[in-house]
């Protein structure tokens, strides 16, 4: 069994180490698996280096490694030359595995007993995309809370029964990170960067991108929805629905379920199997998702943003919104961000 994550990390924010000030370069070995996707690896790097060049120092160092060919070719057929002997990774190292269609071809036993002595030896692995599908053949999945590129999801769920496949853009068990690839890596890299050297450098750096760091929890809202056109399951659609209409006053489970028509007990069963949500787990999540949007995109007061999201209680909202996002709702909005006046407009209009 994996060692089970941080409270916080199961909402797709990681807190992957204290503060380092003063110290030597933090160190990725990048690894390109067979046809990866650019988007990934760019998104994930691109801070990085964005925060070398903010401070003026090496914050942050890599090397590039392929699994393959020397010269590691992406899924758009942009190559690029790497180093081929994965092997000598240290162990003490960030390996981040930049996964594309072919990931789940990759089968080296040298690589993947590579993986396994990083994880071992204290090193730390993050997997883009589909290249979770290598941390399966190298049995670090299973016993894990995984984080696949939706249209791969039920792919994995069926070559990986053991691993706990979540809807989030990404997510962290132990010594091992998986990211929905896309602009979620872009958010995993700002996250990873701000609990390195602070809120101040990753704020910096979504503004100097010209990236808004929050779409990344748009993924995890698209994850579930596509997972919920996938299994074709009316209840499960009718629910989220319903959800959605009831925001600022939040039905009850056994409300819910009476309104679609399910027992308590069998709408639990349903969305915990097509989700791995609880289905008041899920509510809370739309309705948190709809207070940052607030936040973010109008200048409605705080307490107002509360209870149109269904919390009668500004603490109850400030701690729940911590969790969730790693700030606090005034927190967030001093982010910089174009704000519209909306302070009049009734919850729930577009």
């Amino acid at each position: 069994m994996g060692t089970r994550p941080h409270p916080g990390l199961l909402t797709g924010r990681n807190q992957p180490g204290e503060k380092r000030t003063g110290e030597s370069p933090r160190k990725f070995a990048f690894v390109f698996l067979p046809d990866y996707s650019l988007s990934g690896f760019a998104n994930f790097i691109e801070p990085l280096r964005a925060a070398n060049q903010l401070r003026s120092e090496p914050l942050y160092a890599w090397q590039f490694y392929t699994a393959g060919a020397s010269e590691a070719e992406a899924s758009c057929g942009l190559e690029v030359a790497a180093r081929t002997d994965v092997w000598t990774i240290p162990s003490q190292t960030t390996v981040v595995l930049c996964g594309g269609v072919s990931s789940d071809q990759v089968t080296d036993p040298h690589f993947l007993a590579t993986l396994r002595r990083v994880v071992k030896g204290g090193g730390h692995i993050v997997a883009l995309g589909d290249a979770a599908f290598v941390l399966h053949r190298a049995g670090l999945a299973e016993g894990r809370d995984i984080v696949v590129h939706w249209s791969m999801a039920n792919r994995f769920a069926e070559a990986a029964p053991d691993a706990r496949l979540r809807n989030l853009a990404y997510v962290t068990d132990g010594p091992v990170t998986t990211s929905a690839g896309g602009h979620s890596a872009f958010a995993l890299a700002l996250d990873w960067i701000e609990a390195d050297h602070g809120q101040e450098l990753s704020n910096e750096i979504s503004f100097y991108l010209l990236m808004d760091q929050d779409d990344a929890f748009k993924v995890e809202m698209r994850n579930l929805f596509v997972l919920s056109a996938k299994r074709k399951n009316p209840h499960l659609d009718q629910c989220i629905a319903v959800m959605q209409d009831n925001l600022e006053e939040p039905l009850s489970l056994e409300e819910l379920a009476e309104t679609i028509g399910l027992s308590a007990r069998h709408l639990q069963r349903v969305m915990l199997r097509n989700t791995g949500f609880a289905p008041m787990q899920v509510y809370r999540l739309l309705r948190l998702n709809r207070a940052r949007e607030l936040l973010q995109a109008t200048s409605m007061p705080v307490a107002q943003v509360s209870t149109a999201c269904g919390f009668q209680s500004q603490s109850n909202f400030a701690r729940a919104y911590r969790e969730r996002f790693g700030r606090t709702p005034r927190g967030d909005r001093s982010r910089p961000t174009r704000l519209l006046n909306v302070a009049r407009t009734p919850a729930g209009d577009t």
